[in-house]
């Protein structure tokens, strides 16, 4: 006789639910250890970029679809400075001048 609820449910090892899978590079990222998991990053993933905050400080990432829709209805752009876009942060909901790193 089984007991689900008992010591067999306490030292038994169970598959986790589908909802709950990860994918290879979320394992990656979460096994890394010590110095590596310090000095490491998830990477960089295609159709996205990076968007740093100079208010809150923040990075943030986005898809280019993302980024498309929060140019829409107000947005400034000044190439000459660090922090070109005033957009509305994805961190911190405030309208902030942000960094798009294109290729981080």
């Amino acid at each position: 006789m089984k007991d689900p609820e008992g010591r067999s449910a306490l030292f038994s090892v169970a598959d986790p639910p589908e909802s709950a899978k990860v994918s290879g590079e979320e394992i990656a990222f979460e096994s890394a250890e010590g110095r590596e998991a310090l000095f490491s990053s998830a990477g960089r993933r295609p159709g996205t970029v990076t968007l740093s905050c100079e208010r809150c400080t923040r990075v943030s990432r986005v898809d280019y679809l993302e980024l498309l829709k929060m140019h829409i209805p107000l947005y400034l752009w000044f190439p000459w400075k660090t922090h070109s876009r005033w957009l509305v942060c994805p961190a911190c909901e405030h309208r902030a001048w942000l960094r798009v790193g294109w290729l981080d």
